[in-house]
């Protein structure tokens, strides 16, 4: 009978600590396209909203220094210096305002400081929110970094054993990179190849990093991917790290692609051009394995006991062949091995994958003997 109660109490404790960690929240869509905003704010008191004169100018804010502005009967609304558009106009009735639903992603992203997911299923949408986000700021010695989640759109990637796809993990998992470098290193400017589920094709995706090389050389291209086998399906695991396998053919390529866009100084003779050229390949070789080698030892210290290391390997991606800045390929684990796919779709998961990620990036600044 005690035996009993002390398992009832153990239950009763893990199912208190489960609820509470992993509460889940709903709304009800009206007329499948609007949220009450009155409703997000009785379960998320840090959300503020004001309307201000005759136009009817809102401002929303949460716990976070960022706010969003929009005009009630506007489709439009404005973050930092972007203006995006919605699929409906914010609307005002019977003293209540009503957001767009697609406006829960923004919020979510930009105005609550904690992790979170959303999923809308029928006539309602899901919301969790996730433990706070305790990060200090730190200055690094980086410009900007490129991160590019595989695949989108029409291309799906690899299907999941669940029935989920590979398109949507790898921006998942970007886009909480992406939160969490802006956090730890608030200097340092984020690319993102796409930031939502469309199809971008790998030439457009080089072109995108290349453009930033262009303008900064203290920059880093990271591609994010799931892994898939299917010959074997459930026996390979664990995440791997690429970078480019050079042969002299690519090389010789990304030597003349660095004098065409003008990297090296255009104004030396065409030997010295080469010259230079050849240098260029080399270090950002050398810094490409650098970053595999320091995204490795991270994640590995962070997640190997859940999701393990299969290493740094060499490939021939066609990103990695014609992105010009040191980059990397992370292929975060096996969709078709059961318990890789679990922990992928996980979000706790990826908040340990991002930030693992985040730090490897600092390791690769303070390995680098350049930046000193």
């Amino acid at each position: 009978m005690v035996k009993n109660k002390i398992l009832i109490r153990i239950l009763i404790l893990f199912l208190f600590h489960y609820s509470s960690a992993y509460a889940e929240d709903q709304f009800f869509l009206i007329g499948g396209k609007y949220i009450d905003f009155s409703e997000l704010q009785k379960k998320y008191e840090y959300l503020k909203i004001r309307l201000d004169g005759p136009g009817l100018f809102g401002t929303i804010r949460g716990n976070t220094e960022d706010e969003i502005n929009f005009k009630i009967d506007s489709p439009y609304y404005h973050y930092k210096n972007t203006v995006n558009r919605l699929s409906v106009p914010f609307r005002y009735k019977k003293n209540k305002i009503y957001i767009p639903v697609e406006l829960i992603r923004p919020i979510l992203s930009h105005l609550v400081e904690n992790e979170s997911s959303f999923s809308i299923e029928k006539e309602r949408v899901l919301v969790n929110i996730y433990g706070e986000i305790r990060i200090k700021p730190e200055s690094i010695q980086l410009e900007t970094v490129v991160i590019d989640p595989g695949h989108g759109g029409s291309d799906s990637g690899t299907p999941s054993v669940y029935g989920d796809y590979e398109k949507s993990y790898n921006l998942a998992v970007s886009r909480t990179l992406s939160k969490y470098i802006r956090k730890k290193y608030p200097k340092v400017k984020i690319v993102m190849t796409r930031n939502k589920d469309e199809f971008v094709s790998l030439d457009r995706r080089t072109e995108i990093a290349n453009a930033v090389f262009e303008k900064s050389n203290n920059s880093i291209f990271i591609s994010l991917h799931c892994n898939s086998n299917q010959t074997r399906h459930y026996s390979s695991k664990g995440y791997e790290i690429f970078y480019l396998d050079q042969s002299r053919e690519i090389e010789k390529h990304r030597e003349r692609t660095i004098i065409s866009t003008r990297l090296v100084d255009f104004r030396a003779p065409s030997e010295i051009q080469k010259i230079h050229g050849k240098m260029v390949i080399d270090v950002v070789q050398r810094k490409s394995i650098l970053l595999a080698d320091k995204l490795d030892s991270s994640l590995s210290e962070a997640i190997s006991a859940r999701i393990i290391s299969r290493g740094v390997k060499r490939h021939r991606f066609r990103v990695l062949r014609k992105t010009l800045m040191p980059s990397v390929l992370v292929e975060l684990g096996f969709l078709t091995n059961p318990e890789d796919a679990r922990l992928i779709s996980d979000p706790n998961m990826q908040i340990k994958i991002a930030r693992a990620i985040m730090e490897g990036i600092k390791g690769y600044i303070q390995g680098d003997e350049s930046y000193e």
